[in-house]
């Protein structure tokens, strides 16, 4: 169906777009506020020092 080879497409040309490296991850963390009990908004608590 037209929408399986779209989909195809789009994936092969994801997968294109890694392999050679003109394609970039990003991630956003979006919170209305920030308190003790929310994700910490950095990751720098995965790299402190025990």
């Amino acid at each position: 169906t037209r929408f399986i080879n779209m989909w195809d497409l789009y994936l092969q040309s994801c997968a294109a777009s890694f392999e050679s490296g003109n394609i970039d991850i990003f991630q956003y963390l979006l919170s209305k506020g920030v308190s003790k009990d929310t994700m910490p908004m950095t990751r720098d608590y995965m790299y402190s020092a025990n």
